[in-house]
Formats: C-alpha cells, sequence, structure tokens
C-alpha cells in the first residue's frame, strides 16, 4: 500500500507548473476546477502532461482531511479518466474512486464510481484560484471571488490549422501578487508557522538569522541544519529542536534493512518495511526522552534532545566496549 508520505511526495511533484503540451485543447481541461459557489465544495486541479494527468482533488482545502490525489490519462475527444486515491491518517490507502470527465460547453462533468451527491454528476466550472475553496485565504485572488465568465475562441484560432470553433474557455484573470516575504541573512524566510522543518542544508538557523524563527518546534529534516549557537538560542527560549542524529534517521535504517535482506536472501513487503521502521523510531525516540529524564533526575540540569541523543549514544557504546572490550 501506498502512504500518505508516498501520495504527498508524489503529489507536490506533480503540481509543478505543467509545461505547454502538444495538443491546444488541453489548455482548457488543465488547472483549477469547482463546484459552483455556494454549493457543496469539490475542487479539483488537474495537472496535463501529454496524455498524462495527475493532480490533487479536495473538498476542504485548508485542513488536508479530504485530499485525495489524482493520478490517470487524458484524451482530446474521451477526456479525462482518472483515480483518486484517499489515505487514513496511519498511511494506509482508505479507497480509490474511478472517475471520468467530460466538457460539455464549458463546464467539466465528473462521473464517479461512488457516485456524487444525489447520485448526479458533478458539474463544474473554471476556477483560477487553483484548488482552494475560500476556507482559507486565497494567495492569487481573495475569498469569494467568483469564476472568469467564459468566451469563446474564434473560429481558425489564428493559425491553428482550421480547428474550427472552439469550445467556451475561460481566459486568465488579473494576477495578485502575494505581499513580500520578509527574509532573514541565509535567505531563510520569516514564517510564523507553528513547525519548522530544515530539510535542505546544514547551517541554515544560524546566530544571525535564529531571531526570526517562529515556530513553536524545529524539526530538522537535513543534516546539521542548526549551529550550535541558534541550538543554544532556541533552548532557552524553550522552542523544541528534534535533532537530525534522530529526525532524519528513518533513512539509513531502512538502509539497514535492505542490508539485512540481502545477507538473509529475503524480500521484504512494504508493509513489513513500514512496520518495522515504526517500531525502531519510536522505540529510539522513547529512549531519547528517557536519557533526557534520566540526565535531569541524576545532576538537577536539563538539557536539549540533541544532548541526550549524543548521551544515549555514548552510554550504548561505552557498555559494548565495557562488555568486549577493545575489539579485534
Amino acid at each position: 500500500m501506498r502512504t500518505v508520505s508516498a501520495l504527498l511526495l508524489a503529489s507536490l511533484a506533480t503540481l509543478v507548473p505543467a509545461q505547454p503540451a502538444a495538443a491546444l485543447s488541453a489548455d482548457y481541461w488543465r488547472g483549477g476546477w469547482r463546484t459552483a459557489l455556494g454549493s457543496e465544495p469539490h475542487i479539483y486541479e488537474f495537472v496535463i502532461r501529454g496524455s498524462k494527468v495527475s493532480g490533487a482533488y479536495c473538498r476542504n482545502c485548508s485542513d488536508a482531511t479530504t485530499i485525495g490525489f489524482i493520478d490517470g490519462t487524458w484524451d482530446e475527444k474521451a477526456g479525462l479518466d482518472f483515480t483518486v486515491t484517499f489515505a487514513h491518517p496511519n498511511g494506509t490507502v482508505k479507497s480509490v474512486d474511478t472517475q471520468h470527465a467530460n466538457l460539455v460547453e464549458g463546464q467539466l462533468i465528473v462521473t464517479t464510481t461512488s457516485g456524487a451527491r444525489n447520485g448526479k454528476p458533478l458539474m463544474l466550472v473554471k476556477d483560477l484560484r487553483g484548488p482552494d475553496p475560500g476556507g482559507a485565504p486565497a494567495y492569487l485572488y481573495p475569498p469569494g471571488t467568483p469564476p472568469a465568465p467564459p468566451t469563446t475562441k474564434p473560429a481558425g484560432g489564428g493559425g491553428g490549422g482550421g480547428r474550427g470553433s472552439e469550445p467556451p474557455y475561460w481566459p486568465p484573470g488579473p494576477f495578485k501578487a502575494m505581499p513580500p516575504i520578509a527574509r532573514l541573512p541565509g535567505g531563510m524566510s520569516i514564517l510564523a508557522a507553528p513547525f519548522r522543518i530544515p530539510a535542505a542544508f546544514e547551517n541554515q538557523i544560524r546566530a544571525d538569522n535564529v531571531s526570526g524563527v517562529k515556530a513553536k518546534v524545529v524539526a530538522e529534516a537535513a543534516n546539521g541544519p542548526t549551529t550550535p549557537a541558534a541550538d543554544k538560542v532556541l533552548f532557552e527560549r524553550g522552542v523544541p529542536v528534534l535533532p537530525d542524529i534522530l529526525t532524519n534517521s528513518g533513512g539509513v535504517t531502512v538502509s539497514y534493512f535492505e542490508w539485512v535482506q540481502n545477507i538473509e536472501n529475503e524480500q521484504w513487503s512494504e508493509d513489513h518495511v513500514n512496520e518495522h521502521l515504526r517500531e525502531k523510531m519510536e522505540a529510539a525516540t522513547d529512549a531519547v526522552l528517557q536519557m533526557q529524564i534520566e540526565i535531569k533526575d541524576r545532576s538537577g540540569v536539563s538539557v536539549d534532545l540533541r544532548t541526550s541523543a549524543f548521551a544515549l549514544a555514548i552510554k550504548r557504546v561505552s557498555t559494548v566496549a565495557l562488555a568486549r572490550g577493545i575489539w579485534p
């Protein structure tokens, strides 16, 4: 089964702006579509590259509880044939709904295997804002902005090879620029988000920009993204830093699983790998938290999670060295 993380990565990869398709008519299909404002929201965002379709579906897009991931094909005459995959919070696939969509006089008509409300197909109109139903702030258009009215492309399409009259389409609307994001030294942005996950480079959070970290928790997905000086400031401010030695150790743990499978001549299922990874990560997290408590109880000194992780590692190595001696 595909996990939510895998689905999210796949979805993020597909939502990169698409290159212009060879068939002009693909422009009438791609982008944001939604049910009429004031009705039950169903929001689609289609990315079309050649005959490949991907993207996202949601109903309440702001809380991520109704997001589905689109995968399928597009044909200029047959329309869109695709699946929408939904997942449980624990990462397993909840359901896969097969859907079909076709353009009828400028509206996108969607039929599903499960059926829409009252068993009727969904009738969607173009939404230039993308997959944002208006429940959360829209960056291109303010909430409640109606879709642009359709127009008809002139016959011939200006040198389109005599294609004749095209179906109605929605021309690009005015672009409302996002407000500039305040940036600190090193290019790090100031965002009042509850979590900050530095995931690309080392030394991203430093003494000269740590004042701009407004998050309540920092999770280090990159190797060494926080300098010791910034680490100290965050600890004094009461901001937990989940250290890289623990947070991003899932990858090397799965590499160890690969090594075990190789030497044992075994092939584990994805579910088996995920189950064992969860066990390892939860056990490691519990051990680090227990070491933090142990240090406080013994010395009366509070330490951060990075120090606790290092102390635990040293303790384990020293315990084995004392039992086995120096080997070889």
